[in-house]
Parts: structure tokens; C-alpha cells; sequence
């Protein structure tokens, strides 16, 4: 199974298989029994460990079956593998990203949380190159975005105070999950009173990851009089990033 999205601290029922029979690894197997503790989970590439929920699994069909999960189980940020062998049958796993609810509302909803739009304020927020939304930017793996080329990351708005004078501009973003030591900080300038802007080498983008992973950003800056300002609020807003297909040259 690929990667799917969970939601953090959130109780889920996952359809695991299909469990086949481990002598001809062909015959479709609906008569086994999945205690609790044969369902393993591993954390972030930790070890395997039995499910804290204490329920065995029910069959569905065609040799997969009902796996239940609390909120113990899913309250860890990051990879999540689930792991079951029983007697009779080959093993079956699957693999899991557990991701914060506003991501998950962002990913799999399509929703904007009320914290977004209240974020948003009343003014109007304009966008340029790689940034499609105040919720999206999107990163292809191995780009130069420059303002010489006009794929510079840019992100405007008139609901903010006035960035004249701005002495520090940070663009900072991490994968979602990660510790606080894996941020990355690009400083950018503010070249009017209300847009921040931002360059990426080809090596920065480069070191992303690409697929289903997913980047939390913020924008911070270091206002004329002192004041530090959040200007995109890093629970609402993320990165994707493109795989390059092309190869380097």
C-alpha cells in the first residue's frame, strides 16, 4: 500500500490486506484470527510495538480485515508503519503519514480551518511564481527560483503594516513532523512596503523532499521600530514538492 495521510490523535479504522494463505501465496484468507497485540506499529523507523487500542480485527472481505486504531496510536507526527503476521497467512503492512488536523483538513477535506481565514484578515494577499495560495507554495526539486528569471517566491498583501524599513526577513519551513532542528531559514528582502521576497538555489531546492511530503512555512519579519511580525501563519499554510524528472545536466 502507498503512503496515506492519518490524522493526529484521531481514532481510525484501516482496511489492512489482502492476507493470503503462506503455503500457496495465492488463496485469499478470511478466516483468521487478529488479536490486538499481532497488530505492530513502528514510529518514525522505531521499533515495532503492539497498537495501544485493544480490539482484534474483524474480516471484511477477500482476506482483508478491520484494524482499529485510537488516538495513542496516531498521536505521533511522522511515518507510521502498521505491521501484522499471523499464522496462516504471509505478512501484510501498510504505511501511514501522521500529519497535524489542519494539514489533514488542507490535504484531504479541502478545507480551510476558521484559524486561515482569520489569519487572512480583510486585506487582499497576491501571490507570484512557485506560491499558489496563502495555504500552498509549490517547490519543483532542483529549481532555481531567482527575481532575475521572475520565479522569485513572492508573497504580497495589503493587510499587513508597512514593511518600509524592514531590517530582517525570514522565510523558514520544515517537514511537517520533523524537530525543531531540521527548520530551514532562507532570508529574503522586502522590496516595498508590502511584499516579501525570497530566492532558492537549485541546491536548496534540490535537498527537499519530493512526493507526498509536506512542508509547514512561515514568514517572519523584523519590523522598522523593533517589532518582530508573523506575516503567513506557519498552522495554515504549506510546501509541496515536485519531483525534477528531467536529470541534471
Amino acid at each position: 500500500m502507498g503512503n496515506q495521510w492519518l490524522k493526529e490523535a484521531t481514532a481510525v479504522t484501516l482496511d489492512m490486506g489482502p492476507f493470503v494463505d503462506s503455503t500457496n501465496a495465492d488463496t485469499e484468507e478470511d478466516g483468521l484470527t487478529v488479536a490486538a497485540a499481532d497488530v505492530l506499529l513502528s514510529m518514525n523507523g522505531g521499533a515495532l510495538t503492539a497498537k495501544t487500542e485493544a480490539s482484534a480485527s474483524a474480516v471484511d472481505s477477500r482476506g482483508h480485515y478491520l484494524v482499529n486504531l485510537d488516538v495513542t496510536d496516531t498521536g505521533t507526527l511522522g511515518r507510521l508503519r502498521v505491521y501484522i503476521h499471523v499464522a496462516g497467512a504471509l505478512p501484510v503492512w501498510a504505511d501511514f503519514m501522521v500529519v497535524p488536523a489542519d494539514v489533514y483538513a488542507w490535504l484531504v477535506a479541502g478545507e480551510a480551518t476558521r484559524e486561515t481565514l482569520d489569519d487572512l484578515g480583510t486585506g487582499v494577499v497576491n501571490y507570484s511564481g512557485p506560491v499558489i495560495s496563502s495555504e500552498l507554495t509549490e517547490i519543483v526539486q532542483g529549481d532555481d527560483y531567482k527575481t532575475a528569471d521572475g520565479t522569485s517566491i513572492d508573497f504580497t498583501s495589503t493587510d499587513w503594516p508597512s514593511l518600509t524599513g524592514a531590517t530582517l526577513v525570514k522565510w523558514s519551513y520544515r517537514l511537517a513532523g520533523e524537530p525543531e532542528a531540521a527548520v530551514v531559514t532562507i532570508t529574503g528582502t522586502a522590496p516595498d512596503a508590502s511584499t516579501v521576497r525570497f530566492e532558492l538555489t537549485a541546491t536548496q531546492s534540490g535537498a527537499m523532499a519530493a512526493g507526498d511530503k509536506v512542508y509547514a512555512q512561515d514568514v517572519q519579519v523584523t519590523l522598522a521600530s523593533g517589532s518582530i511580525r508573523t506575516l503567513i501563519d506557519p498552522d495554515a499554510s504549506r510546501i509541496t514538492v515536485k519531483p525534477q524528472i528531467t536529470p541534471a545536466v
